[in-house]
């Protein structure tokens, strides 16, 4: 954790160096909560389900305030080539809620896609914070939203567009600040020449086949603008909405 980092940068840890971050003290009002108890008891409680954690990544902010992550379940989701997958963050410093959504991950490209509307916990850090009954809540609505989270991966994957429209797509991504000026040029190179490439993820002229470029794309981020670009993501094309 000696690395010196600008402000706005984060970097990969793994739970041993997570369990080192310092936990500010709390107030009256105010329950900062260590980031390794809150990977933890996710963890946790994921087991006594029966879910299997395949992978997790873990990043923190420069300051060590942040924590943003990932944990893939190897109990996947009922479409070909994509896992379930786990996305939070929390904040120490009451920039944010603790929040976690759902997300799956694209077996061939190993890139990932967070829903932007299925939102299983966001919870502030008050005095009254009980974690572990936040989390078993939590993860019920995961359960239960799951089925609403594969289908609208299954609409992206048949909605088929047209290549004016994947430009306007792209454009407007970027002009709205959903994705960085700087992915323009490579979403747009991974999407129109995705067979080239071998893209195969991106090659279909689908929705989906657009959303693969920009998560592909993302994958050159900090950890930290991985999570909400592709939170962002996800909002923009819906996964998680009802269809």
């Amino acid at each position: 954790m000696s690395e010196v980092m600008t402000p706005n940068r984060s970097r990969i840890v793994t739970r041993h160096e997570l369990a080192l971050v310092p936990t500010p003290a709390g107030t009256p009002t105010f329950r900062p909560v260590p980031h390794i108890e809150l990977v933890e008891a996710l963890s946790e409680r994921l087991q006594e389900r029966g879910a299997t954690i395949g992978r997790e990544s873990l990043a923190v902010s420069a300051n060590g305030m942040q924590v943003f992550g990932t944990l893939d379940l190897e109990n996947g989701i009922e479409i070909p080539g994509l896992g379930r997958a786990l996305g939070f963050h929390a904040a120490n410093d009451k920039s944010l809620a603790i929040q976690i959504v759902a997300g799956a991950r694209v077996m061939v490209c190993d890139n990932l896609s967070l829903s932007g509307s299925a939102i299983v916990l966001k919870r502030r850090h008050t005095r009254s914070l009980s974690l572990r009954a936040e989390i078993n809540l939590a993860l019920d609505r995961f359960e239960t939203g799951r089925r609403m989270f594969e289908t609208s991966i299954l609409v992206l994957q048949e909605r088929a567009i047209k290549d004016d429209e994947a430009k306007v797509a792209i454009f407007d991504l970027t002009y709205s600040g959903v994705i960085g000026q700087s992915l323009f040029d490579e979403v747009s190179r991974g999407y129109f020449q995705a067979e080239k490439l071998g893209f195969e993820d991106c090659a279909p002229r689908t929705a989906w086949g657009l959303q693969n470029a920009c998560t592909r794309a993302v994958k050159a981020l900090s950890p930290a603008s991985q999570y909400r670009t592709t939170y962002a993501l996800g909002k923009y094309f819906g996964l998680g909405s009802q269809n």
